[in-house]
């Protein structure tokens, strides 16, 4: 075999082997793009799941939460997801409760399955929003109250130091935890 047969021996089976690659690649972006969909999908139905199981711990804080506003807080008004919009802008309320007259209390009760750090983050960004969303409670105190199945003893302490209240589930109904040295904090500095 000459040298000239040897090249085209060679070409030949780099264009074989290019063709096999081709294929072979093919598959694989073929099996990406399954495996993509088969993950988005999932991500889906957990996001549904998440979606059902928030809406059954709410569901379920629902009386002990009302129970709450109005024995401890002495509020007279109670409404679930409550919702506003202002400037482009929307804020949602899993609960909230407000009392005019004497006691002239509002409190935003934020509900969650799990206690997270981002819960906290939330409430933080819900609290600091409030008064631009519910100007017509700018003249009453404004307390904060979590409401969840379980909480880290870290975020149990950090919700403590910032004056929110906590409600955790203990049995079939949610209850106040008492901290130790709890002091609740007036979120509306204006209002005394």
């Amino acid at each position: 075999m000459d040298r000239m047969e040897q090249i085209e021996k060679v070409l030949l089976e780099l264009a074989v082997q290019s063709k096999e690659t081709d294929r072979q690649m093919r598959i694989t972006d073929e099996q990406m793009r399954l495996t993509d969909r088969q993950v988005k999908q999932l991500n889906k139905q957990l996001g549904e799941i998440n979606n059902k199981w928030g809406t059954f711990t709410e569901s379920m804080a629902g009386p002990s939460v009302e129970k709450i506003l109005f024995d401890r807080f002495q509020i007279q008004n109670v409404s679930f997801r409550q919702k506003a919009r202002r400037n482009g802008e929307v804020i949602e309320l899993d609960a909230f409760g407000y009392s005019n007259g004497e006691v002239q209390t509002a409190v935003v009760v934020e509900i969650k399955s799990h206690l997270k750090d981002e819960s906290i983050t939330q409430i933080d960004e819900t609290l600091d929003k409030f008064l631009t969303f519910f100007p017509e409670h700018a003249d009453k105190k404004l307390f904060a109250l979590v409401a969840c199945v379980s909480a880290p003893e870290n975020l149990k302490n950090i919700l403590r130091k910032k004056g929110i209240y906590l409600a955790l589930l203990n049995d079939e109904t949610f209850e106040v935890y008492d901290f130790p040295n709890f002091t609740p904090k007036n979120f509306n500095p204006k209002a005394t």
